[in-house]
């Protein structure tokens, strides 16, 4: 569902492309898993920042929509600017109902104000800031004075022990009422975002009949406040768990245990903590394989044959095949490759035929994004490269040749030692005989020289 704000997806702008089979698995699998589990649930979909999380779920709930299955998409991060995490939550959820309402899918036509009757109940009972904030313009004047009038009703002063017990069990009841009644309006919406509140019109990717959910996909967690992060997991669990809502939280979960660090400092107590809150974790990146040629692989590929590449691009030279070689010997999430290859673009090295300095043109554009301190001090003439010779030793690659020539040639051009004579080097020298008669003075600026022509 499209939604204002930002807070739902166009299936037009987000589909599953070609090549993305083992993405459609997932989503199949973790459909037909959700579908067939009464409760609701709080799951992690795991993965490196940039491994293309977010490229899944967006496409995933574009294929859920077009089938008519109950979907809601939310950028926490857009919304991390609010202070309280129920806000904005509320202000998903409302949304979500206001745009049921004006698609005509709600029964009862006021799903927006229902709704927000439902969390203006609720939010007193949590210590709810920024009332306005929750309404998002789509809640009158009157609900928000409601729950500051509610607020002043909790208030407690100065009585005496049984005074205060009997107005807290007073208001212990009150407050389970409250969220009784924000779980029910949860459902309600299930089945307004449904094509029907029945199942019978309910199918999987399969096309079989299938109990009526809702998917929630809660994106971006990762890249917001720890403390905001926490508590939109703490309220999921607490006050928005639903038979048949399924809340999927789009993040890093080394991410998460951070910031339960942050707020409780329990140390290796952090991840016990957050293991609370959620029910299992899918691995993304263990999903997204395919057989035979790699994720990253593909990616690349895919970029380079795309409108990104602009450029004049010299196909036949094996500047893809290289960089798809790299980014899966060093297992390169999305947007690592994405910075490579437009670092690439924008200096027009693929313009150029294949060449031993082409090839190491893309290595120290590698350098530059993995490491940017290393990169600096190439530029400077100043950077110790053993590190990173041993990690490209531990690595796997599918021409290792040709990683081993460009290696050698940064050796040849960084190390006053090299022996031109050693027999260990005689292929480097059949690519790169033009080198061979170059003075130290002048090989041991070289790579700083090449360094300096990427942007």
């Amino acid at each position: 569902m499209e939604l204002p704000g930002g807070v739902g997806l166009s299936q037009q702008d987000h589909r599953f492309s070609e090549g993305d089979d083992q993405l459609k698995i997932l989503g199949a699998r973790l459909e037909k898993i959700l579908s067939d589990l009464e409760h609701g649930t709080v799951s992690i979909l795991h993965g490196r920042w940039g491994s293309g999380k977010t490229r899944f779920a967006k496409a995933w709930i574009a294929d859920l929509e077009r089938r008519g299955r109950a979907c809601l998409y939310f950028d926490a991060f857009a919304a991390d600017h609010l202070e309280n995490p129920f806000a904005a939550l509320a202000r998903a959820f409302v949304k979500a109902a206001k745009a049921a309402e004006n698609k005509q899918l709600s029964k009862a036509g006021k799903a927006a104000s229902q709704m927000a009757d439902a969390f203006a109940a609720a939010a007193p009972h949590i210590g709810l800031l920024g009332v306005k904030a929750l309404s998002a313009g789509l809640i009158d004047e009157e609900v928000t004075g409601r729950i500051a009038e509610t607020k002043k009703n909790y208030a407690v002063d100065r009585l005496t022990d049984s005074a205060t017990l009997r107005k807290w069990l007073i208001n212990y009841a009150d407050e389970e009422k409250a969220f009784c009644a924000l779980r029910e309006s949860l459902k309600r919406l299930k089945n307004d975002l449904s094509n029907s509140p029945t199942k019978s019109n309910q199918l999987d990717s399969e096309g079989n009949e299938v109990r009526p959910i809702m998917i929630v996909i809660i994106d971006e967690l990762d890249r917001c406040r720890p403390d905001f992060a926490l508590g939109i997991i703490e309220f999921l669990k607490h006050f928005f768990s639903v038979e048949g809502i399924h809340y999927i939280l789009v993040t890093n979960i080394d991410q998460l245990t951070m910031a339960v660090n942050a707020r409780y400092q329990n140390g290796p107590m952090s991840f016990e903590y957050l293991q609370k809150f959620y029910d299992f974790v899918i691995h993304f990146e263990n999903y997204s394989l395919a057989p035979g040629e790699s994720n990253q692989a593909r990616y690349v590929h895919k970029l380079m044959n795309s409108d990104m590449n602009n450029f004049v691009y010299t196909s036949g030279a094996g500047h893809a095949d290289l960089i798809a070689d790299l980014a899966t010997g060093f297992r390169l999430t999305h947007r690592q490759i994405e910075k490579i290859i437009s670092g690439l673009l924008i200096s027009d090295i693929f313009s150029k035929k294949s060449s031993p300095r082409v090839d190491l043109l893309i290595l120290l554009q590698l350098i530059m994004v993995i490491d940017y301190n290393l990169f600096s001090k190439i530029k400077y003439n100043n950077a110790d490269l053993s590190q990173f010779y041993n990690l490209i030793a531990q690595n796997s690659f599918k021409n290792p040749a040709r990683i081993d020539l460009i290696v050698n040639s940064m050796r040849f051009l960084t190390d006053s030692s090299f022996d031109k004579k050693s027999p260990a080097y005689s292929d480097f020298f059949k690519e790169f005989g033009m080198w061979s008669s170059m003075g130290d003075a002048n090989r041991l600026k070289m790579l700083q020289t090449i360094a300096n022509e990427l942007q």
